[in-house]
């Protein structure tokens, strides 16, 4: 009974997202350097301390109507702070669900705004040009924050499509471990800006160039 409801969600899932219809669908890669930092409150006198990092993963957007889409995108983000000759990252599975608008014809310019879900992989502390160690045990493994994205495409051949935005992941969960922010009065989370790039293959029917 299991298998046959799986079958049955798999099947609406797959007609929802119009392969075989006059509808719109997209998959494409994207990826960029990302500036990061932590939002902190702790007993240390020395300030957290922005880093470069960068983001990659993959991108399936759907468009229920011509200026409308909904867009879900896992990665993989490296997160970070330094601080003197300490630098900490933090290395994230992140998934999010953006509702996006889109407006005017090649190139488009579109706002996507959503939730996003993150999972920490590692969180790594290297102290000058030591290896460092991991420090997992004082970090909760999920983050949950705002996605809010700006940017613009255009199709650059056929059917594929070039795409360019500016994205900021602000967390609103704090990410240090309950016992250990009581006992060190220690609160951390997560906030970085993306530049993306991406490339995507448009799937369907429709010939207009307009969203």
């Amino acid at each position: 009974m299991k298998n046959k409801l799986f079958l049955v969600l798999a099947l609406w899932i797959f007609h929802s997202f119009g392969f075989g219809q006059n509808q719109k669908f997209e998959i494409g890669i994207e990826g960029g350097p990302s500036m990061s930092f932590i939002d902190s409150q702790t007993l240390r006198f020395d300030p957290f301390n922005p880093i470069i990092g960068f983001s990659t993963g993959v991108v399936f957007r759907y468009f229920p109507l011509n200026h409308l889409s909904i867009q879900v995108n896992p990665s993989f983000e490296r997160k970070g702070d330094w601080e003197k000759n300490t630098r900490i990252s933090y290395d994230y599975l992140i998934l999010t669900c953006l509702p996006g608008f889109y407006l005017g014809k090649t190139p488009v310019f579109f706002f996507n705004a959503g939730p996003f879900l993150g999972y920490l992989l590692n969180n790594h502390i290297t102290h000058g040009y030591t290896d460092g160690t991991d420090r997992n045990d004082f970090y909760k493994r999920v983050d949950i924050g705002l996605t809010i994205d700006l940017g613009t495409k255009f199709s650059i051949y056929n059917s594929f499509i070039l795409s360019i935005n500016l994205r900021n992941n602000l967390g609103l969960k704090q990410i240090v471990k309950d016992d250990i922010s009581e006992e060190r009065n220690w609160t951390e989370k997560t906030n970085s800006s993306i530049l993306l790039v991406g490339l995507a293959y448009r799937f369907g029917t429709k010939k207009s160039k307009d969203y």
